[in-house]
C-alpha cells in the first residue's frame, strides 16, 4: 500500500487525516488498483471477466474516484470498492475499516415481494446453509431510514423469528456481511493488508455470493374448471348452432 500506508493508518485512528492531505491521495489511489487486483484474481480463479463496479462518471473521470475514497476515508475512517462478477446476484463492496482494523465483504439481496416476512427470511437462509456460522444478515424493511435488526447466521438458522421484529413489517432487502481481521503487514503475504483482502473476497465469494439466486415469481396456473360446468356464454353458443329443421321446397303443378 505504499509509504504513506503507515501514517495515513495512524492518522485515521487518531481523526487527524484531511482530505487535501497527499498521503491520503495516495493511498486512495493504492487502494483503487487493489480493487482492480483483486478482480483480475477472482477473473482468473472464475474464468469470467470481473469488474470493479463503477459508476458512469467515475468511468468517465477516475480521478472523482480518488476523490472519493479519500473523503470517505477521512470522515468514516474506511474505503469502501465494489466488484461485479457477470451473472452473480449483484455487485458486492469490499471494505476496509482501518478504525477498527478490519476487512469486509457486503451484499444486499433483494427479498421477495411476495409472502409473510417470516417466510421471505426463510427463502434467504435456505440458501445460506453452507455459509459461514459468522456471517452477518440484516433485514431492511419498507420506508426504514435504516438496517433493521442483524444477527449472525447461526443463531437465525435456531430462530429465524430474530429478523422479524414486527409482523406487519415489509421486508424489502437484506444486507449480509463477513469480515475478517486486517494484515498488518505490508506486501501480499497471508499476514499483510493485500493478503487480508484476498482472503475475505474468496472467503465471501465462495462461501456466500455463488450461492445465491435472486427471487422469481412463480407463473400463473392456468385454472381448472369442472367438465359438468358450462360457462353461460358457451351455452348461449351451444343453442345458436343448433340445427334448425328446414321444410322441403313445394313441388310445381305439373302444365296440361
Amino acid at each position: 500500500m505504499g509509504t504513506s500506508w503507515v501514517p495515513v493508518r495512524d492518522a485515521v485512528v487518531n481523526s487527524t487525516l484531511r482530505t487535501n492531505d497527499a498521503a491520503a491521495i495516495e493511498v486512495a489511489s493504492r487502494y483503487a488498483q487493489l480493487t482492480g487486483f483483486v478482480a483480475m484474481y477472482l477473473s482468473r480463479k472464475l474464468r469470467v471477466d470481473v469488474q470493479p463496479a463503477l459508476t458512469r462518471s467515475e468511468r468517465a473521470n477516475p480521478s472523482s474516484r480518488i476523490h472519493a475514497i479519500v473523503a470517505d476515508l477521512v470522515a468514516h475512517g474506511r474505503m469502501v470498492s465494489s466488484l461485479h462478477v457477470p451473472n452473480a446476484i449483484g455487485s458486492f463492496d469490499v471494505i476496509a475499516d482501518l478504525r477498527a482494523s478490519r476487512v469486509a465483504c457486503t451484499l444486499s439481496v433483494d427479498a421477495p415481494t411476495e409472502g409473510k416476512p417470516l417466510t421471505r427470511v426463510n427463502w434467504l437462509l435456505r440458501q445460506l446453509r453452507g455459509a459461514p456460522s459468522d456471517l452477518l444478515v440484516s433485514a431492511t424493511t419498507l420506508r426504514a431510514r435504516s438496517e433493521g435488526p442483524s444477527h449472525r447466521l447461526d443463531k437465525l438458522l435456531e430462530d429465524p423469528q430474530l429478523l422479524v421484529i414486527d409482523a406487519r413489517m415489509d421486508i424489502r432487502a437484506f444486507t449480509l456481511t463477513l469480515s475478517h481481521p486486517a494484515g498488518t503487514k505490508r506486501g501480499q503475504g497471508p499476514s499483510s493488508f493485500v493478503g487480508s483482502i484476498l482472503k475475505v473476497v474468496d472467503h465471501f465469494y465462495e462461501s456466500v455470493v455463488q450461492h445465491l439466486k435472486a427471487w422469481t415469481p412463480a407463473a400463473p396456473k392456468v385454472k381448472q374448471i369442472p367438465s359438468d360446468a358450462v360457462a353461460p356464454t358457451d351455452a348461449v353458443r351451444s343453442n345458436s348452432l343448433a340445427v334448425v329443421p328446414i321444410a322441403p321446397p313445394s313441388q310445381p303443378t305439373p302444365v296440361a
